[in-house]
């Protein structure tokens, strides 16, 4: 009878391994070892009836049970990316069937209106100065060309790309003797794109030059006939500058003929190969020069697919070479999509683009689905039973199971998409080209900033005349003046009146403005320069449109080297525009000015190449200022240019959330000009301004000004700055939480010898110095404290796009209208029926804000709703417990419990294998539990905890407990705050396997451990950020041993007494900030610190005993913020001359026995800021306006504050001569 069975199983298993072996290809071996295993068993069981079963025959039917599990995932694997291959390959057909093409190098899209141009263009025009350790060879070279031998010679400059040779080669080439001793010159810039025929007729251009030749339609063979009789009777010189082709030569030699005049060729090249073939004869020669020295969404699904190969591998080894050609398929459609997202488009393009995309999240949840459910199989009970067994898992095996019924969905949904597209003809219609169906034709929307009328100008007089002072006086030296600011903030308005002012027109010979903006043609604008420059009674060359790049800038050189000329160029986006321009502008010493206009720091800091050299930083206007312009142009022709009572607060609103941008402002004005002055229509605008900025013609202008900005990001970057709009509008983050999202949400591409943190802070750099992203508070504090913001109507803009592209989504009080698949849900109110919507199921991130009460039902709908989570941000939310149900959220990166209630964590934490972040700080949270340690992709444990409602004490920080095991977190980047009293020695063992630790934050330490700890902290080479923290205010910090500090120490937190401040923090070269807290020192620590070369912030905190600090001449030389608190017997604060040159913010107090302001603070030039803390009256009446005595020392700073508490860290702020503030001293 069991055998009977066993032989049935048998004929059922063997049909189904015949059926699956074409799909499973790549488990071959496991296939085999369960045939081999059911075959053994088989002769086994002949005679099972004859005996009871054995242990190990019933071990052996357990083995074809967990052998046949494992074939069905590899089964379904290999239906669904089968599926998905035949899908995408759909969509790279329709991409191909409209014309959804990346551009090649060199052609002209106007889809990114990007042009190419030659980056070597520079080494043709370096100044002689700059000429360094070829003076030798030119000079061989030019004697080899004048006193050579009668024969043609053909010379080869071979070298390695940036060697010198088109420097060489140029020098050579203008030498005066060589000038003088040929009839004829001729320099061609081959490069990699050359067209021989062009070349020919530039040649042909060259050797003629004014005489009237009709040579652009002829043939190759005709010109190089031509160029070869013409050149007969002629010694002539021929440089062909950067050739990579040996074809290229074997062309272009026909037409120079060897006429026995002493004619020269000079070839520049980094091959060897070309070098050698170019020496046809004995008089060639070649001369080594020896060495002197997506689109986001796309991008996201093929990082998954990336990480599904390495992390699945085991599983998908039959299929490896699918999901590779998957992710090769989408790539493909990459192109299109990062190029849709540079410009307009037609809005059926628009739905397609839109389409393409949700397909692509389709194809990540697909795959994040498969992944949690391979996770949760492998946390399942093994398979108890037998027989019975073995047909359930026939019976899963057969059908197709859910994952790929979606992906067959999938397949569908792009076959529709096709179908629409034909049927509605959806036509791509690249931005500039024409086109009779859409009948749009595009215009720069700056225009207007050209033309603004006198009485518009507002704000910007003082740094109107303070340019015209720079251009027409100054040194003789040409110089660069950048204004730079973010888009809408005025700079093309100031340019052009600083550009047309009086003084400006006649105090120049030459005057030239060009716009350039994103679409610039560096051939167009040379031409359009020299168009300018030409004056009526002067002939413009003739053809200029058929001249070269490098003719055009030698042309502008040789006109402008005898003139005093200004030349404007508004709006430039790139770096490498100014690279190539500069050359066409000599520095003749004659008091030449350039501005130029940019709404990035780092363009206006590239021009910036001498002394002479400026950036103007252009700033919003004041909040009086942008009041006035708005009343302007709202009630222009009205009431006296005054806003009525009644319209007052609506209007300061208005006006408030354009942030002083005169942009905007003027916008808005003007549309209120022409409605009704009554607060119904007012309140009508108001309520209604985001959509009105979309749609109302009066202000799309100002949304497709404050968009360019997002257009010109990089793909890479996009992402990033869309990420603004989850939070609310004017909120402020911490820079260091938005690095962590950022690589979480997987926006981050790695680099070689970076942590992807690094990247990620180089990100929020770039957008920063693009004035898309502002420092909104703590802009001389450490990246911890720092945060950022953006301008409301960039928050605006930015939301609109992340609708448009279903990256976010906002959900506010009332709103219950769903934007399609939105990957990220930002709250901002907890009801529970936004989770009835089943499209919020494929979110990916969740973020809560501005939420006062949280039932614990939402909790558990939102636990049960959202399982493919990977960003959860409970920051300040009112929620006092983690369910246990966290552990489901296999894919959770990122989850954060900042600030709230929160006293424990579940132990299914420990199932959270993919996080990387876990944020307790500011939470009841006092252990973490053990089972965090299976936690190998934690990046970073973030556990401090500071309550600010208590005055700030030694106490009032506190960190968390942590077992022994922690060493085994080998990723780990930051850890911050561990308690030092538990588990002895091995704790500070386990610290040091942490190599990768870039923040380290450690409390309760006792002088004892001291030692241990220093051990740890020099095995991390790459710790950034080091706090320590003694046990209570009595205990020493002993961190003396420290022989070897980690060399990139930039911040140093003490928490505790010291008997002298650490010997080795005097050798920190990358120290920026230094904080000592209840230090109780009795030594001055200034000395030990002052001549740190990267000093900026200082803090001492109850940290000296002395009554006197003494700042000595020339020392502190970059440091920008000084925190003086709680010295309470501190007397006098001295300021040597030339100490503290740069300081811009300083806070002092409480400091009950200083009785005036630091001596010497008068010679701080550089003083922006400064701020007492519960400071004395007679101290504080010093300063006061009206009679104080030391007013005179202060009254330069911008602003000076005092602070007096209210309840713990909190406190009522006092600006000088505040009649509160008084009062309050009196009393």
């Amino acid at each position: 009878m069991t055998e009977t069975i066993v032989t049935l199983v048998i004929n059922e298993l063997v049909q189904l391994i015949t059926h699956e072996s074409k799909l499973l290809r790549g488990v071959h071996r496991e296939v085999v070892n369960i045939r081999d295993e059911l075959e053994s068993i088989q002769f086994f069981v002949k005679d099972a009836d004859k005996r009871d079963l054995q242990d190990g025959f019933i071990a052996s039917l357990h083995k074809i049970g967990r052998s046949l599990k494992k074939l069905k995932p590899h089964h379904d694997i290999a239906s669904k990316i089968q599926d998905i291959k035949i899908s995408v390959r759909e969509i790279k057909e329709r991409s191909e069937r409209y014309g959804f093409n990346s551009s090649e190098q060199g052609s002209s899209s106007s889809a990114t209106s990007v042009t190419w141009h030659n980056p070597r263009v520079g080494s043709l025009f370096i100044e002689e100065d700059e000429v360094v350790g070829i003076e030798s060879a030119r000079d061989e070279l030019v004697s080899w060309m004048v006193w050579g031998e009668s024969k043609l010679s053909v010379l080869s400059v071979v070298g390695m790309g940036g060697i010198g040779k088109t420097t060489l080669a140029k020098k050579v080439y203008e030498n005066e003797l060589v000038k003088g001793h040929f009839d004829c010159r001729v320099w061609i810039t081959v490069s990699q794109s050359y067209n021989v025929q062009k070349i020919l007729m530039s040649m042909s251009k060259q050797i003629y030059q004014a005489k009237e030749r009709q040579i652009d339609l002829t043939d190759e063979i005709i010109l190089i006939s031509q160029l070869r009789k013409c050149l007969q009777q002629k010694r002539y010189v021929v440089v062909f500058d950067d050739v990579w082709k040996t074809e290229f030569w074997e062309i272009v030699k026909h037409a120079l003929p060897c006429n026995d005049r002493g004619s020269r060729i000079i070839i520049t090249t980094r091959s060897d190969l070309i070098g050698v073939s170019c020496k046809e004869s004995l008089s060639d020669q070649v001369k080594i020069k020896e060495e002197t020295m997506t689109e986001t969404v796309v991008i996201l699904v093929i990082n998954e697919l990336v990480q599904l190969i390495s992390h699945e591998s085991k599983l998908l080894r039959g299929v490896h070479r699918d999901v590779v050609d998957i992710r090769d398929e989408l790539e493909s459609v990459q192109c299109f999509l990062k190029d849709a997202d540079k410009g307009d488009l037609q809005d059926g393009v628009k739905t397609w683009v839109k389409q393409v995309r949700e397909v692509a999240y389709h194809i990540e949840d697909v795959i994040d689905e498969y992944v949690l459910h391979m996770a949760q199989h492998r946390h399942q009970q093994s398979l108890i039973g037998l027989l019975h067994k073995i047909g359930r898992i026939f019976k899963k095996l057969k059908p197709r199971h859910d994952i790929a019924t979606k992906i067959h969905d999938i397949k569908i949904s792009i076959r529709e998409i096709k179908e629409r597209s034909e049927r509605y003809g959806f036509r791509f219609v690249e931005q500039g080209s024409s086109s009779s169906e859409s009948n749009v034709s595009w215009h720069d929307p700056r225009v207007g900033s050209l033309f603004i009328k006198e009485d518009e100008v507002v704000g910007i007089e003082s740094t109107r005349d303070e340019l015209v002072s720079l251009l027409v006086g100054g040194a003789s030296k040409r110089s660069v003046i950048s204004i730079v600011g973010m888009g809408g903030v005025g700079k093309t308005t100031l340019a052009k009146k600083v550009y047309e002012n009086e003084l400006v027109k006649g105090h120049f010979d030459c005057h030239v403005w060009i716009t350039v903006s994103q679409s610039n043609n560096v051939q167009k604008i040379l031409m359009s320069m020299i168009k300018q420059v030409y004056h009526e009674n002067e002939m413009t060359p003739r053809k200029i449109d058929m001249i070269d790049e490098i003719t055009l800038i030698s042309q502008l050189r040789k006109y402008l080297q005898q003139k005093k000329y200004i030349v404007v160029f508004d709006d430039v986006w790139k770096i490498e525009f100014w690279e190539i321009v500069k050359h066409a502008l000599p520095c003749n010493d004659r008091g030449n000015r350039i501005m130029i206009t940019t709404r990035s720091d780092l363009i206006g800091v590239s021009c910036k190449e001498s002394l002479f050299d400026q950036v103007h930083k252009l700033q919003p206007l004041s909040q009086d200022k942008a009041w006035e312009l708005f009343c302007r142009k709202a009630f222009q022709s009205e009431f006296q240019r005054c806003c009525p009572k009644e319209l007052v607060k609506l209007s300061m609103d208005i006006v408030k959330k354009c942030e002083g941008l005169p942009l905007p402002i003027v916008a808005i004005g003007g549309l209120l000009s022409t409605k009704e002055k009554v607060p119904f229509e007012w309140k009508k605008l108001h309520n209604s301004l985001s959509s009105e900025l979309e749609c109302n013609p009066h202000l799309t202008n100002v949304t497709k000004i404050l968009s360019l900005s997002y257009h010109d990001l990089p793909c890479y970057l996009k992402s990033c700055y869309l990420y603004f709009g989850i939070f609310p509008e004017d909120y402020s983050i911490t820079g260091a939480r938005l690095l962590r999202l950022w690589v979480a949400e997987g926006f981050i591409k790695g680099k070689k010898g970076k942590s992807l943190e690094d990247v990620a802070e180089e990100y929020l750099k770039e957008l920063n110095h693009r004035n898309l992203v502002q420092v909104s508070f703590g802009e001389l504090d450490n990246e911890m404290y720092r945060k950022y913001r953006i301008h409301d109507l960039l928050h605006e803009t930015i939301l609109s796009k992340a609708r448009e592209l279903n990256f976010a989504q906002v959900l506010e009080v009332g709103d219950t209208t769903s934007h399609g698949i939105s990957r990220c849900l930002s709250i901002h109110d907890a009801r529970e029926d936004f989770f009835e919507t089943s499209e919020y199921s494929r979110v990916r991130s969740i973020f809560l804000f501005n939420i006062n009460e949280m039932p614990n039902s939402f909790i558990v709908k939102l636990f049960k709703k959202f399982k493919l989570l990977k960003v959860l941000d409970f920051e300040d939310a009112p929620i006092d417990y983690l369910p246990q149900e966290v552990g489901n959220l296999f894919h959770l990166k990122y989850l954060s419990l900042r600030r709230t209630k929160v006293k424990i964590l579940p132990k299914s934490v420990g199932r959270l294998h993919n996080l990387q972040t876990l944020n307790v700080a500011e939470t009841a949270v006092r252990e973490l539990p053990i089972e965090i340690f299976r936690l190998y992709k934690l990046r970073q444990i973030l556990a401090h905890s500071h309550d600010l409602e208590i005055k700030s004490t030694f106490y009032s920080l506190r960190g968390v407990k942590v077992h022994e095991r922690v060493g085994c977190l080998k990723d780990l980047q930051a850890l911050t705050l561990v308690e030092a009293n538990h588990h002895g020695v091995v704790l500070f063992e386990e610290l040091g396997k942490l190599h990768q630790l870039r923040m380290l934050g450690i409390s309760n330490m006792t002088a004892k451990r001291g030692r241990a700890l220093c051990t740890s902290v020099e095995n991390m080479v790459h710790l950034e950020i080091l706090i320590v923290g003694s046990i209570n205010e009595d205990e020493f910090i002993d961190l003396q041993s420290i022989s070897s500090p980690p060399p990139f120490l930039k911040h140093i937190a003490l928490r505790g007494r010291l008997e002298k401040l650490p010997n080795w923090i005097s050798e920190l070269q990358n120290l920026v900030t230094l904080v000592l807290l209840f230090s109780s020192l009795e030594e001055d620590p200034l000395p030990f610190v002052q001549a740190l070369p990267n000093l900026i912030n200082l803090t001492l905190n109850h940290a000296y005993n002395a009554e006197q600090l003494h700042f000595e001449d020339g020392g502190f030389r970059k440091l920008k913020k000084l925190t003086l608190r709680e010295l309470k017997n501190l007397k006098i604060v001295e300021i040597g001359i030339g100490s503290l040159p740069v300081l811009e913010q300083l806070e002092i107090g409480p400091c009950p026995r200083m009785k005036e302001v630091p001596y010497g603070i008068q010679h701080l030039g550089s003083l922006k800021i400064l701020d007492f803390y519960e400071m004395q009256g007679e101290f504080v009446l010093r300063m006061q306006p009206n009679g104080g005595e030391d007013y005179w020392k202060v009254k330069t700073a911008s602003t000076i504050r005092f602070r007096y508490r209210i309840k713990g860290e909190r406190y009522q702020i006092y600006k000088l001569g505040d009649s509160d503030l008084l009062e309050r001293l009196k009393g």
